[in-house]
């Protein structure tokens, strides 16, 4: 059984090209539910012209005939921010199922992890969680895997009701946050291998963050973020990516050391 573990997320002038490219994904959107058999969501609305053009005709192509024609069914709440959920959304299912289908099925130019040729074979010794099984009914979980001394305990798909209709175990997940999950992964290397003494060390000798918050506390800290950081540096102050009322500065694309010395000293 194939598991993908999942960490699991303008101006007015803007607005017009916005609106057009939802409006496109949108459309791709519904063709994706037409091409995978998903008709009750559509609302089929025929062209005049491919009633009236011979099918399979220059007129009949022009016309787009061979694609699928209408709308969708669905109360879909797009971010209009941003490609993803909001923070702190609630969405309904409906949104649910197309956010599923942006993040799972739209793109196809991200990067696919393979398997390992001689993968860990996990052993299974499964039992039922009702308080797991009630909140893969309410939430929007695709799915969910408990692991412990060295068994799988858990092993839960969304329902067919919620969003499992739309899933399965060859299901390609979208991974948020690979840059934590790929220093965490490092890093247990390095304490394992004597570089680093345990997550108790303190880190107290890289210049970068001397004099700023970062100095000096404890590894574990940063692994929980739980450094404190959040009192200055949050990007859901303005819903934009800024914060601290510098609209100009976005820490996504600046130094560690440039953001601890303006912000965190």
């Amino acid at each position: 059984m194939k598991k993908v573990f999942v960490i699991l997320m303008f101006s007015l002038f803007a607005s017009s090209n916005l609106f057009a490219n939802d409006k496109e994904k949108i459309r791709l959107f519904n063709e994706w539910l037409f091409n995978n058999g998903y008709h009750q969501y559509l609302k089929f609305e025929q062209k005049a012209a491919c009633k009236d053009e011979p099918k399979y005709s220059n007129h009949w192509y022009y016309n787009k005939c061979d694609q699928f024609q209408g709308s969708n069914n669905l109360n879909v709440k797009l971010n209009k921010k941003k490609n993803n959920l909001a923070y702190k959304e609630n969405p309904n299912r409906d949104t649910l199922i197309y956010y599923l289908w942006n993040y799972a099925y739209r793109d196809t130019r991200n990067y696919e992890v393979k398997p390992s040729e001689k993968p860990y074979e996990f052993k299974f010794n499964l039992i039922e969680d009702k308080f797991i099984k009630k909140q893969m009914k309410t939430k929007g979980i695709l799915s969910y895997l408990y692991y412990q001394d060295g068994e799988v305990l858990i092993d839960e798909l969304s329902p067919k009701e919620r969003l499992g209709e739309f899933l399965n175990n060859e299901t390609k997940f979208y991974s948020m946050s690979m840059g934590k999950s790929v220093t965490s992964y490092i890093l247990g290397h390095a304490i394992c291998g004597g570089y680093i003494d345990g997550v108790d060390s303190r880190i107290n000798d890289w210049p970068p963050i001397e004099n700023t918050l970062y100095h000096n506390q404890k590894l574990i800290d940063f692994l929980n973020m739980s450094t404190g950081d959040q009192k200055y540096i949050d990007e859901y102050i303005k819903n934009d990516g800024t914060f601290l009322g510098d609209p100009s500065y976005n820490y996504e694309s600046n130094s560690i050391s440039k953001t601890a010395s303006r912000f965190l000293k």
